[in-house]
């Protein structure tokens, strides 16, 4: 269990020097997206979502054009409710934000599912995908949003 949480740290420490160089390096705002990602992957597994949904944010800010980043925004918050809501002593309070979080996530899953699609679409051979145009929803497994869209419903 300590693990996740040694390597929060570790990624927070290497976080913080790859920003102050990001923009002078080649590369440097990539390193940073990857940093971020394996920070938001400890923290899940460690269960600290709330954190996990806001460094997915920084993410998602810096880089609105990755398909994968939103599949594991519509991920963190359908997990984050699903534990939230099981929990004995929730608040009612806090059983309406696991609602609306179910809500958004469903939406987001059913927005990734379209641009796996899109993405798993015919296109010209010579096409070359650009940065920026949704090139890596094929990245996401094919059924895993459109599940995940179900599971939400069934909520």
């Amino acid at each position: 269990k300590s693990r996740p949480l040694l390597a929060i740290k570790l990624y927070e420490n290497c976080l913080q020097r790859a920003r102050a160089t990001a923009h002078a390096t080649p590369g440097g705002t990539e390193a940073v997206l990857d940093l971020r990602l394996h920070l938001a992957h400890a923290q899940y597994r460690a269960g600290h979502f709330v954190d996990c949904r806001r460094t997915l944010s920084h993410a998602l800010h810096s880089h609105p054009n990755r398909a994968p980043l939103w599949y594991d925004a519509a991920l963190t918050l359908y997990r984050a409710a699903a534990v939230s809501s099981k929990e004995e002593r929730a608040t009612a309070e806090a059983l309406r934000n696991a609602a609306s979080e179910v809500d958004l996530s469903a939406k987001l899953f059913a927005r990734v599912s379209a641009l796996r699609a899109a993405a798993s679409g015919a296109q010209a051979p010579d096409h070359r995908p650009r940065r920026g145009d949704w090139a890596d929803a094929d990245l996401i497994p094919p059924k895993h949003p459109a599940a995940y869209a179900a599971k939400c419903a069934e909520l």
